[in-house]
């Protein structure tokens, strides 16, 4: 059996993301599944499970019982440190690695922790029995709330790994409990999610971080905002205050947000943006929903790049493998850069986005960005100032023609926070939450 599209609303989705949370699942007694199965859902509102087999996959939930692929060391070196973790999925970023070994370097007594990803091999033991036997009572349980029996075995399959991580857990106990401060990437992620509320249960404070551009929770767009949905921390570290207030707007409290500033290193001017530009980029987002703003994007792209003879540069997503040449037959001096940002912003003189956290990236470095405004669909940066965003070619090429090398210069702070004393602010927000105490 085989479901080619989901089409879950977002009100309904959260419905069900709260009845699970009041759940008490077997193995799981005190724990907020709901904001566990946040990420599951998203992936399913974006069509990536269409294809999958209930069969295959109810197959595949009960073999993976007997698979090991990732290997922690949780060592005697993390008591009374300020622990950092991103999990073995995230280590293959080295966007989100590098981020994290910033934040290292900034905060005081802090030490990172992550896993790796090794060969699937057997682990035939008692808890690999214990899981299979589980698998039944934990999918009558899903099912009083997911009647879909697709989305009802994703969501199954993604309770079966939280079992086995948090196995791994208790068998680290003695360590995890004398940590000082837990500190994860993202928290609604699924094995960060089970470390926070692990540790909280042991009585750690926990903080997870901003990684990207953080979107406001709507209730008028089929998306989810993912890191404040399934937040499960104590404490949100945002970059600026804009994220502070899309946190606060989704739901969390003024107290639960910190802000502590853009993490990653500042450079400089990436690039001598002089008057002669020559060559431009498409960053172009990731997403089913955003594959008509890509097209638009790139269509603006290319009049402008034919007006003015430059060359174009589309820049996808990493994980992104859509064939966007295809968009653009027409046109010869276009070509696509699966480059890092930095290694991308030395190329291109200037460049157009929608919602992509490479805004962010890019005008820390005084790199010019431009951002498309679409109408049709909910602009994330809709709140900033508008004298960098057009809607239309006659607004872009408005853009372009005034050269103006500090056009964003006025979202900067709003976005970033106060990068030049960042290391006072991580050190203050590690310190503020080891007040915290649960009862």
């Amino acid at each position: 059996m085989k479901i080619l599209e989901f089409d879950i609303k977002i009100n309904e989705t959260i419905k069900k993301i709260e009845q699970f949370n009041k759940m008490d699942f077997y193995g799981f007694e005190g724990y907020k599944i709901g904001s566990f199965f946040v990420v599951t859902y998203d992936e399913i509102i974006q069509k990536n499970a269409s294809e999958y087999s209930i069969t295959r996959l109810r197959l595949k939930n009960m073999a993976r019982c007997f698979i090991e692929d990732y290997n922690y060391f949780f060592s005697n070196n993390l008591k009374d440190r300020i622990v950092l973790f991103y999990s073995h999925e995230h280590g293959r970023r080295l966007d989100y690695v590098d981020i994290m070994q910033n934040v290292g370097d900034m905060i005081e007594n802090s030490i990172l922790l992550s896993g790796q990803q090794i060969s699937k091999h057997l682990k035939i033991d008692k808890e690999a029995f214990v899981n299979l036997k589980l698998l039944r009572k934990w999918k009558k349980q899903i099912c009083t709330v997911e009647q879909n029996p697709l989305i009802s075995e994703l969501l199954l399959s993604k309770l079966s790994l939280a079992f086995r991580w948090k196995n791994n857990l208790e068998s680290n106990k003695e360590i995890l409990s004398k940590i000082k401060i837990l500190a994860t990437i993202f928290d609604a992620r699924e094995y960060e999610n089970i470390l926070s509320q692990f540790v909280r249960k042991l009585n750690i404070p926990t903080a997870t971080l901003q990684h990207g551009h953080f979107s406001r929770l709507s209730e008028k767009e089929k998306y989810l905002a993912i890191p404040f949905t399934g937040f499960v921390s104590d404490k949100f570290w945002a970059w600026g205050e804009y994220a502070k207030e899309n946190a606060i707007y989704s739901g969390l409290s003024d107290d639960e947000v910190d802000v502590v500033g853009y993490p990653k290193r500042v450079c400089g001017k990436i690039r001598d943006n002089s008057n002669v530009k020559k060559r431009f980029g498409v960053i172009l987002d990731t997403g089913v929903f955003t594959e008509k703003t890509n097209q638009k994007m790139i269509i603006l792209a290319v009049s402008l790049a034919r007006n003015h003879n430059l060359e174009l540069v589309l820049k996808p997503h990493p994980y992104d493998t859509t064939d966007y040449l295809s968009m653009v037959q027409n046109f010869e001096k276009v070509l696509i850069s699966r480059d890092t940002m930095e290694e991308y912003a030395l190329k291109v003189d200037f460049s157009i986005c929608f919602a992509s956290t490479a805004y962010i990236d890019l005008i820390v470095n005084r790199h010019i960005v431009y951002r498309y405004s679409d109408n049709d669909i909910q602009l994330d940066y809709s709140r900033l100032m508008d004298n960098d965003s057009f809607e239309n070619i006659e607004e872009l090429e408005d853009l372009y023609l005034l050269s103006n090398s500090d056009i964003n210069d006025g979202n900067r702070i709003l976005l970033l926070g106060d990068v030049e004393n960042i290391r006072t602010c991580y050190n203050d927000a590690a310190k503020k939450i080891t007040q915290i105490y649960h009862a």
